[in-house]
């Protein structure tokens, strides 16, 4: 307990926090944290008989003053990253570990965790007062916001922190001088419910007599609520102000249709946390945000409110979780390729860094668990493109396949589903290609490369073509990223039944096949696909002709092809004639040129909804014509 009173008293002084690692045996350590957790008025346990991982994110927006992690029971990098910003200034961080050595025996994440908690540099205290009330960056935030509000339209607000600036807090508090000022109701969207606890919590706390129900706050007649993005873009419901938090962690489409619709608009995002990417979000969002209005103004919080700055803890997790891992800057000259396990890729920090730094820039929703994935599993590899010793571009990817006759049975028959053959058990149980599982394949798991490296991100899957017989993949249908794999000569094999509630859109698998016996699954599973695809509800209209090109159509009958004579000649109507339209669409997205408003009916929507009845039968008899001589 010395040890512990010891970093406590010091944590107290300089209202930071401290990071004491216990490294004895399973009982003994955790018998001495439950000592120090009895002594403290607030805690929080990760582990065995404590908080499960799954259950971390339910308790952002809580403080406690002693945070105990164990590694006892398993690493769980995602629970660790929410847990931490609940350790307010003066608290104490007690992680149980097995001894360091064994730490980074035990997998190449276990050897990079070993090595930053060795390279831990003690932190000399300093006096510091616990900040009463807002910071000045949150009291710059809310009058920028409240200018959003009250000012011209379509003039957003933009504003950037690390975690524990309390940006989310601010939002709270926007919005509730937002009801305050009759100016409601207030719509917030994010990609999780459960991180918005401290914006209805500063909202409550300011509106007296506010009443909670669910994911909405009541206040004099006006509301605060909650949207997911999906549903928000579905209802568009009216707003006097919509809040965007983590907007990192929203694909920019997503963003893109937010923006356009909504002109009262106050978007914030962590730049550096476990949410999303914010360095991926200034790239390639932001711009597209200034150039649609270009009165957006930005405003970054620095000053944390929950612990002082200068805080060892928060640099320790930041490194741990590489939550502060930056890509390379662009060097000119010839690339050089490697291939690397993860062990080796720890071996190189400033690679590892660069690799992850690029990885979670390029992807939206990238994650710890997914970098504690591509560290524990020894199926994973990665490809690493560097030029003058700089990280240019990366793939990771994940062996899939290869099981045996009876889990092939087992995976068809649906009782069997195993970790880690997402696109092979795919083509099983949802296509019914009983042996696809057998097969031995490369899915990659993520690609990005540097911007305004063209053509990178093409040469790495051609090099990758020569180490596989069958590559896969696997991502959210946005017809950009299904450009590209075509491109490379990719073929599109399944589409997601679900929506993505951040991204908005199905999942899509592809694959592609480098020798006979894998080029005939590959065949075999698009031809299956085909057929399905026009049978499957929810298709998004603008994937149709993407997706379907190169399959072969139901072909016209003779009658058919007189009922869509008549329809040109001005007989008949578009619902009395389904089934020879139905046909003559999916032929023409076979060719790859069936028209939107037609995509958008195979889609699901109704002809009345398309727009003026008399303008789309015209539209609709025009391109008959010229599809029917």
């Amino acid at each position: 307990m010395n040890d512990f009173n010891t970093l406590k008293a010091e944590a107290a002084q300089s209202w930071q926090r401290r990071l004491l690692l216990l490294t004895g045996e399973p009982e003994q350590s955790q018998a001495k944290a439950r000592a120090m957790a009895e002594s403290v008025a607030s805690s929080l346990w990760l582990g065995a008989d404590g908080i499960a991982p799954k259950d971390a994110r339910h308790y952002l927006g809580q403080e406690c003053e002693l945070l105990v992690v164990d590694w006892h029971q398993g690493i769980h990098l995602d629970a660790l990253g929410a847990l931490a910003g609940c350790l307010r200034g003066g608290g104490v961080l007690v992680l149980l570990s097995p001894p360091l050595e064994i730490l980074a025996a035990q997998s190449p994440l276990g050897a990079w965790l070993a090595a930053v908690l060795a390279g831990r540099t003690p932190k000399g205290t300093s006096q510091h007062v616990p900040l009463n009330g807002l910071s000045d960056d949150q009291q710059i935030a809310l009058a920028a916001g409240l200018k959003v509000l009250t000012g011209h339209r379509g003039r957003p607000l933009v504003m950037t922190a690390d975690r524990g600036r309390g940006k989310t807090a601010t939002l709270g508090l926007l919005a509730a001088e937002a009801l305050k000022a009759g100016r409601g109701p207030v719509w917030v969207t994010a990609p999780r419910f459960e991180a918005l606890a401290p914006l209805f919590a500063f909202a409550e706390r300011v509106l007296d007599g506010a009443e909670r129900r669910g994911q909405a706050l009541y206040w004099q007649g006006q509301t605060i609520a909650f949207y997911p993005p999906d549903r928000l873009l579905a209802e568009q419901p009216e707003a006097a102000l919509l809040l965007v938090d983590e907007a990192a962690a929203i694909p920019t489409g997503l963003l893109d249709r937010i923006a356009s619709h909504y002109k009262r608009l106050v978007l914030s995002t962590t730049l550096h946390g476990y949410e999303g990417s914010g360095r991926g979000f200034a790239l390639r969002f932001l711009p597209r945000l200034k150039a649609l209005y270009p009165g957006t103004q930005t405003v970054h919080l620095s000053e944390p409110v929950r612990w002082a700055a200068g805080c060892p803890v928060e640099r320790d997790i930041n490194q741990m979780l590489l939550l502060d891992a930056e890509p390379d800057p662009i060097a000119a000259g010839p690339v050089a390729l490697h291939w690397l396990s993860g062990s080796e890729l720890v071996a190189r920090p400033a690679w590892l860094k660069a690799v992850m730094g690029l990885l979670v820039s390029a992807h939206y929703q990238t994650a710890p668990s997914d970098i504690q994935h591509w560290l524990t599993d020894d199926k994973v590899t990665f490809a690493v493109a560097t030029c003058q010793d700089q990280v240019q571009g990366v793939m990771a990817l994940v062996a899939e396949g290869g099981l045996d006759p009876a889990l092939c049975e087992a995976v068809y028959l649906g009782k069997r589903r195993l970790k880690g053959h997402l696109v092979l058990q795919s083509l099983s149980a949802h296509l019914g290609i009983k042996e696809a599982p057998a097969f031995e394949g490369q899915r990659v798991m993520r690609i990005a490369v540097l911007n305004r490296r063209q053509g990178l991100g093409s040469w790495l899957l051609e090099e990758l073509e020569r180490r596989a017989r069958l590559l896969l993949v696997s991502f959210a249908a946005d017809e950009e990223l299904c450009r590209f794999w075509q491109r490379s000569g990719w073929q599109a094999l399944r589409l997601g039944s679900s929506i993505d509630a951040a991204s908005g859109l199905p999942s899509v698998m592809m694959a592609k096949g480098l020798e006979d016996k894998s080029q005939a699954l590959v065949a075999k599973a698009r031809a299956r696909f085909t057929e399905i695809l026009p049978w499957q509800p929810g298709l998004p209209a603008e994937l149709i002709n993407r997706l379907y090109q190169g399959a072969e159509a139901v072909a016209l009958s003779d009658w058919d092809k007189r009922d869509l004579a008549r329809l040109v000649a001005g007989g008949a109507n578009l619902d009395t004639l389904q089934l020879p339209l139905w046909k003559l669409a999916w032929q023409a997205a076979s060719e790859g040129q069936c028209p939107l408003l037609v995509r958008r009916w195979l889609a699901g929507m109704a002809w009345e909804a398309l727009g003026p009845r008399k303008a789309v039968l015209a539209e609709v008899r025009d391109w008959v014509a010229q599809r029917v001589p």
